[in-house]
């Protein structure tokens, strides 16, 4: 089974420089809000991986039950989920290419205002026959490229990969020993498990059975409840133990994979900033409600260095990083200077640096 989901790139026509800390903010701004729509995008395709998995589950339980799967053994369940693996690996592998597609689209939201930045400051100083606009594309092509490769092998604060939350099995504990986490494979596998014992203990036909998994993953337990009708001794318990709905667990990874690839964005924008002053800002995320996090203790511990900048803290972190600027008219004065041959030697680093490199 293949799944190709794809997002629709939203359209944004922005102007190509920025020349003040006010706008300089309120593109960040922006860019959150557009990453917040990308992400809202995401949810649909999830959505579509799973019930393509559903359809497939439902076929291939709806066939083991048919050759006299009567009861649920360890033994029985132990060959029914391997039966089941191509789906499960169907929806894990379409997981991780809405990800790889929601990242690829959000991340060259920041570094492109930081290059708006250095390109409406070069122009003010007459430096923009050295510093151009093809350049600064170049190095936001590179620091997209860095965030798209290293989304499957980013290691999170509870110490567990993008990678490994969607495919590898068990139950993790974080370091607060409070909050867990099982692979969105095995839960998934998990919830099936549960929806097909319940039809057994019901004597439902295999057909049912199938139709059953796609109606709650599609619909949620009471659509399911209400197919169920008048629940037999011992099915109520099952319900009980079934959440309310499929929540999709693989949307909140991704949605999770988003914000911290956002992060990381605004670091390595940041970096290759020079108008940048190295700290950056930890902003709460817009409109939040009250969150038992550390988030807000996190924004009151601002501005960061590059070193110090905490790591994603939570699943559903909405937060963002934003580098500070050093003083905009001192900035152009240095590039004025700069552009005249002077020395300016944070200029000359990053020049020979970042700037080159992405051309290289």
């Amino acid at each position: 089974m293949t799944f190709t989901p794809s997002l629709e790139p939203l359209a944004n026509e922005r102007d190509t420089e920025i020349t003040t800390t006010t706008e300089y903010g309120r593109r960040y701004r922006e860019a959150r809000a557009e990453a917040a729509r990308m992400s809202i995008a995401s949810r649909r395709k999830v959505a579509e991986v799973y019930l393509e998995a559903a359809r497939e589950a439902g076929a291939v339980v709806e066939r083991s039950l048919e050759r006299g799967l009567s009861s649920l053994t360890v033994a029985r369940w132990q060959a029914l989920e391997s039966d089941l693996k191509d789906a499960a690996d169907g929806l894990a592998q379409g997981t991780e290419t809405v990800a790889k597609a929601l990242v690829g689209q959000a991340a060259s939201l920041f570094p492109e205002i930081d290059a708006m930045f250095i390109f409406g400051s070069a122009r003010k100083a007459g430096a923009d026959k050295r510093i151009t606009r093809a350049g600064l594309e170049r190095m936001v092509a590179s620091t997209s490229a860095q965030l798209v490769s290293s989304l499957t092998t980013r290691m999170w604060s509870n110490g567990y990969t993008f990678s490994e939350r969607i495919w590898k099995p068990g139950t993790y504990t974080g370091t607060d020993g409070v909050e867990r986490y099982i692979s969105v494979r095995g839960d998934w596998l998990e919830r099936i498990k549960m929806t097909v014992a319940a039809g057994i203990a019901q004597g439902r036909d295999p057909a049912k059975i199938a139709r059953d998994i796609q109606v709650y993953t599609a619909d949620g337990k009471v659509a399911l409840a209400q197919r169920w009708g008048g629940l037999q001794r011992g099915t109520s318990e099952f319900a009980k133990r079934l959440p309310a709905r499929l929540d999709y667990r693989a949307v909140r990874l991704v949605r999770s994979e988003l914000y911290a690839s956002l992060q990381d964005a605004a670091v390595l924008s940041g970096e290759s900033n020079p108008g940048g002053d190295g700290l950056y800002d930890w902003v709460l995320s817009g409109g939040r409600e009250p969150w038992p996090c550390e988030c807000e203790s996190l924004a009151a511990g601002s501005p960061y260095t590059k070193d110090t900048i905490p790591t994603y803290p939570h699943s559903n972190c909405m937060c963002s990083v934003r580098p500070h600027l050093r003083e905009v008219a001192a900035f152009v004065s240095d590039l004025k200077r700069w552009a005249r041959g002077d020395d300016v030697d944070y200029l000359d680093t990053w020049y020979a640096g970042p700037y080159r490199a992405a051309a290289a």
